[in-house]
This record gives structure tokens, C-alpha cells and sequence, in this order.
């Protein structure tokens, strides 16, 4: 996250760590298919007040969130499984 300012990355973070779990629910329902990335970096965008961050930036670290997430869910849920296996 080189380009983004302080608050920048801050609000980012909030809404991808689940910290605020509520607020990371809402935001994984509405932003977590890849219709709704290049909206939501325009909106990002458009509200930051980092001039030097530009609109790809945003896609691109928005698109990356996304690949990373499925990644580890996949192997999350995995795990998971074969634990609840192992242990019958």
C-alpha cells in the first residue's frame, strides 16, 4: 500500500481485517465478486484525498484481496474438513 496515505490505509485495513466484524460481513457481501471491484476502487477513488494514489492502484489492490481471500478460504475450509475427519 506504498501510495495511500495514512487514512487511506487505515480504512482499507478496517474494512479487510474483520476487526469490526459486522462491518466485514456487509463489506465481504457487497464487494466480494469481481462485478463490484471496479465500482467500489472508483468510489475509493474519487473519496481519497491522496492525489498521488491513482484508480489502478485501487483496482488492482482490491483485485489482489479478492485472489488472496478465495485462496485461503479454499484452504481454510479445507483444513477444516480434514480436521472434523480426523477427529471421527
Amino acid at each position: 500500500m506504498q501510495n495511500f496515505d495514512r487514512e487511506d490505509q487505515e480504512n482499507i485495513l478496517r474494512l479487510l481485517d474483520g476487526s469490526v466484524r459486522s462491518l466485514h460481513m456487509k463489506y465481504r457481501q457487497i464487494t466480494h465478486n469481481e462485478r463490484a471491484i471496479p465500482k467500489l476502487a472508483l468510489i475509493a477513488k474519487l473519496t481519497s484525498k491522496n492525489t498521488e494514489t491513482t484508480y489502478w492502484d485501487f483496482l488492482k489492490t482490491m483485485e489482489n484481496h479478492l485472489v488472496d481471500d478465495e485462496v485461503f478460504n479454499k484452504f481454510f475450509y479445507q483444513k477444516k474438513k480434514e480436521d472434523e475427519e480426523e477427529s471421527i
